[in-house]
């Protein structure tokens, strides 16, 4: 299953200039797993003024995109349905654990986000992820934990 930018905008409760995820190349339901694209533009307002040629995109919005594609992977329901607006609540990164950055990112360049579902215990989603860089080189990985609120968590 493939999904293009206008379908990601739909689904993603985050908005521009915070929506971290261009598209999704892949959605393996039996395994769990997603493949997605971004590219942090130079023009990009989250990436500051100063987009020199050593700027590198900060490691908190590389974290962000990695937590946007858990999104769109739990958006999936196992008949491959999309629901474009979750009414059962809000995804809340709780927990981001073992995230080693290998290299940095700059502006200009696109990565492709491997995340995987590893289990799930009640409302908490266990995540592991790979970020690749444009010429393939593994820039970070790492686990994740995403939270489930409903209004009856308030």
């Amino acid at each position: 299953m493939v999904l293009d930018v206008k379908l990601v905008k739909q689904i993603l409760p985050q908005k521009e200039p915070f929506c971290f995820i261009n598209s999704v190349d892949k959605i393996d339901i039996e395994s769990q797993s997603i493949i997605c694209n971004y590219c942090f533009e130079l023009s990009n307002p989250m990436l500051g003024r100063d987009n020199s040629s050593d700027t590198f995109v900060p490691k908190v919005l590389l974290i962000e995109s990695v937590a946007q594609s858990s999104i769109l992977l739990l958006s999936i329901d196992s008949d491959k349905n999309i629901k474009v607006s979750n009414n059962q609540g809000k995804y809340l990164l709780s927990k981001v654990e073992n995230m080693v950055f290998k290299s940095g990112l700059h502006p200009g360049h696109n990565i492709k986000i491997h995340t995987t579902l590893n289990r799930k215990i009640a409302k908490f989603h266990f995540f592991s992820a790979r970020v690749y860089n444009d010429l393939e080189e593994k820039i970070l990985e790492g686990d994740f934990v995403v939270y489930l609120e409903n209004e009856y968590d308030r």
